[in-house]
């Protein structure tokens, strides 16, 4: 159990020094967001979540971010905010109240993660001409928050936020793969897509301690009975 639980540390160390020198990396390469320089040669490469990115102009055609998104592509945009405020208000409630060194290394990883991928969302939709992304989360968001929240200090609280990330990575990356699918906008599609590689790293982890969270829980309750 412990050697599993050094493992995923070493997982999420890894991953957290390699997410901040990724974000460093993009806030010093340019002074101005949306420069990546293989986009000279590539008309539309993938999109590293850490790494803004502006559409590639032509001179013989309007600038790319002149082009505004399809009415699918804003509300897909939409969508993916809403998730994201609700991930990181999540991952908040896991730094304030995980008693598992793993969990609360996570939940850190994601916020920071999540305020990168926010300033990338707000980003495309200026540059799209949308209108500003509201803060507000739908019902079920806030419901599903508020539940987490007074759950907070029982003793199965790590194990109900690990839980949260996995069913909530797993729903937004089959709809940003959805949106990325039938997407009419290239800047949008490879964010999309994107953020949603980098999701799946997350759920990787996240899986990987909600089972040894189970499974001490299992262990504990067997030498209980």
């Amino acid at each position: 159990m412990k050697a599993i639980f050094s493992a995923i540390l070493l997982m999420l160390a890894v991953a957290f020094v390699m997410e901040s020198m990724t974000e460093t990396q993009a806030r010093t390469a340019s002074g101005r967001a949306g420069t990546v320089s293989r986009q000279r040669t590539e008309p539309h490469p993938s999109v590293p979540v850490g790494e803004r990115t502006t559409p590639q102009q032509d001179g013989d055609r309007a600038p790319a971010n002149r082009i505004k998104l399809s009415q699918g592509d804003q509300k897909s945009l939409r969508e993916a905010y809403e998730r994201d405020r609700f991930e990181t208000g999540a991952a908040q409630l896991a730094l304030e109240n995980s008693s598992v060194f793993a969990v609360h290394l996570l939940a850190r990883q994601i916020v920071v993660n999540r305020a990168e991928i926010d300033q990338q969302l707000k980003a495309l939709a200026e540059m799209k001409g949308m209108a500003s992304l509201s803060e507000q989360m739908d019902s079920n968001h806030r419901e599903t928050l508020e539940r987490l929240s007074n759950a907070s200090q029982d003793e199965d609280f790590d194990l109900r936020y690990c839980g949260a990330v996995v069913s909530g990575h797993i729903r937004e990356i089959k709809a940003l793969q959805s949106a990325a699918a039938r997407g009419s906008d290239p800047d949008f599609k490879a964010l999309a897509d994107a953020i949603a590689s980098n999701l799946r790293q997350h759920l990787a982890i996240a899986l990987a301690i909600q089972r040894e969270l189970a499974s001490a829980r299992n262990e504990e309750t067997a030498i209980d009975a």
